[in-house]
């Protein structure tokens, strides 16, 4: 039994980016060889033997939890919104974030958003990357300030019960807004707790719909789907910030139906999607070409990745594609490349495609689109690995957008109907790298229909009225500032 709790702490304290050793031995022998099923299986093994202990060890880490767990007994009421700060005051907003905010978009959309309307905005977050990388926060203008946490104050995300992080609430709780603005599932019910003690408003923002998202499996080294305690674990914790939040915001339509149907009371969702502003898009400085500082010859496809790497990312079967579409390279560029990069370049050696794919690292948010210059074509995928991949509408497609770049897309629901509508890309199956060149290959074979896909691309954007999308978000705390029931803010969409 010591044995078993000294393996599951280890699991615990471990983070993602420690099983590297791992987790490129999985994808060499998943990617590139079709031997090693005996190493294969023994990995599976070792995977199932993991869960096995979270398991068996549950109602241990239930009653170890407890004292973590007993802080957030005031999420389970709603948010008394009593806006206790002084009247005369800006109307100040904490943004509770766990991500790396200088590369969230989303973030800082919000927040420039929100200060463009006159709002104060502290960004609130535990600091777990500044040892990892040199940069620094970049000035999102005035009235947005950025208050990190010490590194530990995020780690309660990694171990169950997943979502009560003790120190990251005492932090919140100090503040004195009239609301807090939680980004993701994962800060939620830190931010219901805090509104609650502080007699603030509380805004739940979902960019994903945590429950039916994936986990990370660290003996495979690779994202499954969440095992049924995490599930429901997740799934919990959304209904009660559907039952007891101020209001509730995400990203798309599929995911606010679905939200829709979980909550007791069918509450309608306000969808705010993740457009770039384009008045700001068009003031940036635009940068060197892609095709130019790469020296990629001008007769040469060149598609463009641009966003997280890793294994949920699914770009091994479009490396893999590169072999049937003999007139197109791509750029990877984006977190994590330094990681990944590397494994990326074997999968292209192993299919013989290694001198037409390059990695890149990544560019701050600001500078996404006016660095896509030279692009032909932007390129999103997914594996079907869940219900919230399917649904995915994730900033790259209306960046590509706003860069002027067609989109070639993984077939999902979301993404698909912006194509469709605008006639602005071709759709693709993920798993299949045929259908991916053949994607390819419609594009860079037919130079009229291209022409045709680039000009829609680059008026789709401006119809999606970008501008209005975050125009919505002003809006919710404008109408709780004028204290709007929260009966008519439910119906805001």
């Amino acid at each position: 039994m010591q044995l078993l709790l000294a393996l599951k702490q280890w699991f615990r304290r471990t983070r993602p980016e420690d099983y590297a050793t791992v987790r490129r031995l999985y994808h060499s022998i998943k990617y590139t060889s079709r031997g090693g099923y005996g190493i294969r299986a023994a990995l599976h093994a070792a995977s199932f033997v993991h869960l096995g202990i979270r398991v068996l060890t549950f109602p241990i880490r239930l009653v170890l939890a407890r004292g973590q767990i007993m802080p957030f007994r005031r999420a389970f009421k709603n948010p008394r919104g009593e806006a206790l700060c002084d009247p005369g005051a800006p109307r100040k907003i904490v943004m509770l974030v766990i991500s790396e905010v200088w590369r969230d978009p989303r973030v800082e959309r919000e927040a420039r958003a929100l200060a463009a309307a006159g709002f104060e905005v502290e960004i609130l977050f535990p600091d777990y990357f500044s040892h990892i990388y040199s940069g620094t926060f970049a000035s999102w203008g005035e009235r947005i300030s950025f208050s990190p946490l010490p590194m530990e104050s995020y780690k309660f995300i990694f171990g169950f019960p997943y979502l009560f992080g003790r120190s990251y609430l005492e932090a919140a709780a100090k503040r004195k807004p009239y609301a807090f603005h939680c980004h993701d599932l994962n800060t939620a019910l830190v931010g219901l707790a805090a509104a609650r003690i502080t007699g603030a408003y509380c805004v739940c923002d979902f960019h994903e719909w945590y429950s039916e998202n994936v986990s990370w499996e660290p003996v495979k080294g690779e994202f499954v789907p969440h095992h049924f305690l995490k599930k429901r674990m997740f799934r919990w914790a959304e209904k009660l910030a559907l039952k007891h939040a101020t209001a509730v915001i995400t990203v798309c339509d599929s995911i606010a139906r679905e939200l829709t149907r979980m909550s007791q009371r069918h509450r309608q969702i306000l969808v705010v999607k993740n457009t770039p502003r384009l008045p700001a898009m068009i003031q940036l400085p635009q940068s060197p070409g892609l095709r130019e500082s790469l020296s990629i010859d001008a007769n040469m496809f060149l598609i463009l990745y641009s966003g997280g790497t890793g294994p949920s990312r699914f770009l091994e079967p479009v490396i893999e594609a590169l072999s049937l579409a003999p007139s197109a390279v791509l750029v990877i560029r984006g977190p994590g490349i330094d990681v990944f990069g590397a494994h990326y370049l074997r999968i292209a050696s192993a299919h013989g495609v290694q001198h037409r794919v390059f990695c890149l690292p990544p560019v701050p948010s600001q500078e996404v689109i006016p660095s896509s210059a030279g692009a032909d074509a932007g390129i999103w995928t997914l594996a079907n690995l869940c219900q919230n991949f399917a649904y995915a509408l994730p900033n790259k497609i209306f960046e590509y957008l706003a860069a002027g770049l067609p989109i070639l897309a993984a077939d999902y629901p979301e993404v698909r109907g912006i194509v469709d509508k605008y006639e602005a890309g071709v759709c693709f199956d993920p798993n299949k790298p045929e259908s991916i060149a053949a994607a390819i290959n419609c594009m860079a074979q037919d130079p009229e229909k291209f022409r045709v896909l680039r000009k829609n691309a680059a008026a789709a954007l401006a119809d999606l009225r970008s501008v209005d999308e975050w125009d919505k978000l002003v809006q919710l705390y404008r109408d709780l500032a004028n204290n709007v029931p929260r009966a008519e803010l439910q119906r805001n969409d």
